[in-house]
């Protein structure tokens, strides 16, 4: 799950939404310290015709079960069929909605697990706090 904004007197969703709608899949990415001025320069309100991926120069991966490509330096890819949508009421000149998937397929760099299990404070993933502001798993 995760929410997509984009201003109203754009040209419509942002990319990433308008190929959600269209190919009923989509792959969410785990960004880490070591990505987190990639993801950000892929969020731009690029026009249809630019690749995010290679603007950002983001290495693609092909994806197992969905044809939408995974980030390659992502520790973790989850593959999602998607589920829902809901607009959500902004008081910005946003269109915004959340977008539901299944996951249907996890990778996770063999090197971040340990014993067994997933060691996320390896990972250094981020989560986005609001604003520009970020946090990491310790």
């Amino acid at each position: 799950m995760f929410s997509s904004g984009a201003l109203i007197d754009s040209n419509g969703y942002k990319n990433s939404l308008t190929n959600i709608l269209s190919t009923k899949e989509f792959v969410v990415n785990f960004a880490t310290l070591k990505t987190r001025d990639q993801m950000n320069l892929s969020s731009i309100d690029a026009p249809k015709d630019v690749d995010e991926f290679s603007f950002a120069k983001i290495k693609k991966r092909q994806s197992k079960l969905v044809k939408t490509p995974s980030v390659a330096d992502s520790p973790v890819n989850l593959e999602c069929k998607l589920l829902n949508t809901i607009k959500l009421k902004s008081n910005t000149r946003k269109h915004c909605t959340l977008v539901v998937g299944e996951v249907i397929g996890i990778y996770i760099n063999n090197k971040f697990i340990n014993k067994g299990r997933v060691d996320s404070t390896a990972m250094r993933y981020i989560a986005r706090m609001g604003y520009s502001e970020y946090t990491t798993v310790s």
